[in-house]
């Protein structure tokens, strides 16, 4: 984003974690591939000198950045996608050895996101028995 865009970007994902279950495995049982996946153990980042790795296996299914205001153009977006795996999602996620979390990622500068979640997609978003997170990562104007 620059100063000649300042919309905010807004991402919407949905990420499964487990200690025991792969991503393979999370792929095989909801008969569709993650945007990203990763295993317990792998390494977080491309740096060398970056120490950390991953506490769990993970799946995750991402809209990828939307130019737009609106936190709830991408969560849609985000449900559309969800929506064939669904019911494959929520047998998944009621095993105690699975967690899901849909995050909201917004890329700001001049502009704050407007956050309005309207109560039909609640009820979608309860089916996924997902937590929610919400990020606002204000960028620098440089």
């Amino acid at each position: 984003m620059n100063e000649t865009d300042p919309m905010p970007r807004i991402c919407a994902s949905l990420a499964l974690f487990s200690m025991t279950v792969t991503p393979e495995q999370m792929t095989e049982m909801l008969g569709a591939s993650p945007t990203n996946s990763w295993h317990l153990g792998d390494r977080r980042s491309n740096r060398p000198n970056d120490p950390r790795v991953e506490k769990d296996h993970g799946w995750r299914l991402s809209t990828g950045y939307i130019n737009t205001i609106e936190a709830e153009v991408a969560i849609r977006r985000l449900l559309e996608l969800l929506e064939p795996i669904q019911s494959k999602i929520t047998q998944l996620t009621t095993s105690p050895e699975v967690m899901a979390e849909l995050a909201v990622y917004a890329d700001v500068t001049d502009q704050q996101p407007s956050i309005h979640i309207a109560s039909v997609m609640l009820q979608q978003i309860a089916k996924l028995n997902c937590d929610i997170d919400v990020d606002i990562i204000e960028l620098s104007k440089d």
